[in-house]
């Protein structure tokens, strides 16, 4: 035990910055080095960045309790781990530049270089010796088999593949009658590639065809937008983040890598998904129907059986060339929904005032065929009011590009603003289509409004069905007075207006008078004003992170 006097020229040392920690935040004694690898600017590029190895790296501070009990569960493990996995230690009290070049926080930090070490990611289990020896062992067994991603065929696979992964990556890919046993396959190659880029972390790859898990589509909100579509879950967590961009590999990566910083946009799934028991693929292109296996008259709207059978005859030959939203249409019945084509997409839509709402269809997609007699309806319904339009993707494959449609049938609409159409995403109804498609054209008609929240009635007036709920927090009145306020309220206005055709509604409220709101969006520690876009109904929000500026806001 230590003299009251040893304490005191101990603390003084330190004080002083005589004493220089070692080992994952505690002093070592030189007969027991620790087999963690003091890493500092100097070495640490070439010990860790350069090197093929696995690495874990903790990010101490001498001064912080947590870290020092730390201490000896790290020296252990780095001494078990010897020859297995790299472990190493960066004293951030001298390290600064280290330690905000990969933006540590909090002490200790513990992060895993893996195949990739342009993006380590931080480790979150426990902090006990054998904790991370299991997790680091792991790790290494991941990595030394072949990559794998798994077809979601039944409860057992979603347990084993997602149940402990860190990130679970579901893709829904087309339906094999879609995209053929070809199209998959390349789907499933590309995969393979992010799986192998990321084979160090703790996450696992899965797939499944559109439709066949409808509980899990409807639960991470999968399917409105067209197949393929990838989420990243978190089963424990019970959250997920959609891939906003396109299937592709670049997006992909920059998915994953996104995902595992920790990327901000996480859902509630509300309860767990029913997975269930399903046949896996065989590798093979689908199966076509027998004629007389079909139900056609039902799909087609009552056409007799010779007809029927006619235009299965025809389709199967490629003769018949459908138009009209993803149906053929009888010359003496032609559709009110317009085909759009290269020579004319820019000057009716594009350059027009007028609100459209266009299908992206492919002529062999199953979906666009049910979708064919409802866009029919509502194009006929809403003649007059709302343009309608289609594109056949498969002739019109650059403008399919331009938009960056991913899967069949895609429904965007292009209101005010043509250079940022939306999709649509509700049912694909005629009687929904018209809905919403009148509902715009009425809040189109009259002046724009941006109301003050005032209590919960306007709350869900306004923000209750709205796709996206703009909140904008005002400074109080004392602090921006009159003539500020106005100018916010003015701001608000023009952006109102630009996007006036969107199904989206502009509130506003004085800064702490809605306090639990504020607390929820984690508003008001960056102070007045500020905004967030919110859908009640998902219970989700993003936060404006730029200036409260016209151009920022827009």
């Amino acid at each position: 035990m230590l003299t009251f006097s040893q304490i005191k020229a101990l603390l003084s040392d330190r004080l002083e910055g005589k004493s220089k920690p070692s080992g994952g935040g505690s002093s070592e004694k030189k007969s027991e080095p620790s087999a963690s690898v003091e890493l500092n600017s100097s070495n640490f590029d070439e010990l860790v960045i350069k090197s093929n190895d696995l690495w874990i790296v903790e990010f101490f501070a001498p001064w912080c309790g947590h870290c020092k009990k730390l201490a000896p569960e790290w020296k252990r493990a780095a001494k078990n781990l010897k020859g297995k996995v790299k472990l190493g230690h960066v004293n951030c009290d001298v390290e600064q530049s280290i330690m905000s070049r990969f933006k540590v926080q909090g002490f200790p930090t513990i992060m895993v270089f893996g195949v990739d070490k342009s993006s380590p990611y931080a480790y979150d289990g426990a902090r006990s010796a054998s904790a991370i020896e299991s997790f680091a062992t792991e790790l290494v067994e991941a990595s030394a088999g072949p990559v794998e991603v798994t077809e979601l065929t039944g409860p057992d696979v979603m347990e084993k593949k997602c149940g402990s992964a860190a990130i679970c990556f579901v893709s829904f890919l087309p339906d094999i009658l879609d995209s053929k046993a070809e199209g998959r396959n390349k789907y499933l190659e590309m995969l393979l590639s992010v799986a192998e880029k990321f084979k160090r972390h703790p996450y696992s790859f899965v797939w499944v065809a559109a439709v066949t898990q409808p509980d899990l589509e409807k639960r991470v909100n999968v399917g409105g937008y067209g197949y393929p579509a990838m989420v990243a879950m978190n089963v424990k967590k019970g959250v997920y983040a959609p891939l906003k961009s396109a299937f592709e590999l670049q997006h992909l990566l920059e998915f994953v890598k996104d995902a595992g910083a920790g990327g901000k946009g996480n859902v509630p799934m509300n309860g767990t998904p029913e997975i269930v028991e399903t046949k896996a693929w065989d590798g093979k292109d689908g199966e076509v129907m027998e004629e007389d296996e079909f139900s056609l008259e039902e799909l087609m709207g009552g056409d007799d059986d010779a007809n029927i059978k006619a235009l299965l005859s025809d389709r199967l030959e490629g003769k018949s060339k459908p138009s009209g939203g993803g149906s053929s249409e009888k010359k003496s019945e032609p559709s009110a929904s317009v085909e759009l084509n290269s020579s004319n997409f820019d000057e009716l839509v594009i350059k027009s005032n007028d609100l459209w709402i266009v299908e992206f269809f492919a002529p062999w997609c199953g979906h666009c065929k049910k979708l064919a007699p409802e866009w029919k309806r509502a194009a006929k319904n809403l003649k007059g009011k709302v343009k309608l339009g289609h594109v056949n993707c498969d002739v019109e494959q650059s403008i399919m590009s331009r938009f960056k449609v991913q899967g069949f049938p895609t429904i965007m609409v292009f209101g005010v603003d043509k250079s940022s159409p939306y999709a649509y995403d509700g049912a694909r109804s005629a009687s929904a289509i018209e809905s919403f498609a009148t509902e715009l054209v009425e809040a189109s008609a009259g002046p724009v409004e941006v109301t003050e929240l005032t209590g919960p009635d306007v709350m869900e007036k306004k923000c209750g069905s709205a796709a996206i709920c703009f909140v904008s927090f005002l400074p109080d009145i004392l602090d921006s007075k009159a003539e500020g306020r106005n100018k916010y309220l003015e701001m608000l206005l023009s952006v109102a207006e630009k996007f006036k055709r969107h199904p989206y509604s502009f509130v506003w409220v004085a800064a702490v008078t809605q306090p639990d709101l504020e607390k929820r969006v984690n508003v008001g520690g960056y102070g007045y004003p500020a905004m967030v876009a919110m859908n009640v109904k998902k219970g989700v929000y993003a936060p404006l992170k730029s200036a409260f500026e016209l151009q920022h806001l827009l």
